[in-house]
């Protein structure tokens, strides 16, 4: 399951194509506020969804280091996000 799934879930109806963008506005402009290598785990692993090993070899790390990235990653999202973080559930 992608991270804007999480986000807002599945279904092509028309209020869940009005969710989703809404979701990509805030997530990108939440993603651009996270430090760098946060955003780019984020951007290559969640939305791109590159396996971990690509995300690691593309950003010179190990694929531990990358999914403690992306764990700490998604913590930032949920600080950044305040009242927006209804997106998120645990299942992120």
């Amino acid at each position: 399951m992608t991270l804007l799934e999480q986000l807002v879930g599945t279904g092509s109806t028309p209020s869940r194509h009005s969710a989703r963008d809404e979701a990509v506005g805030i997530l990108n402009d939440v993603i651009g506020k996270l430090p760098p290598d946060y955003g780019k785990v984020v951007r290559l692993y969640d939305l791109e969804e590159r396996p971990a090993e690509e995300v690691a070899f593309s950003m010179g790390r190990s694929v531990g280091a990358v999914h403690m990235l992306r764990v700490r990653a998604h913590e930032r999202l949920r600080e950044l996000l305040g009242s927006e973080s209804r997106f998120f559930s645990d299942r992120a």
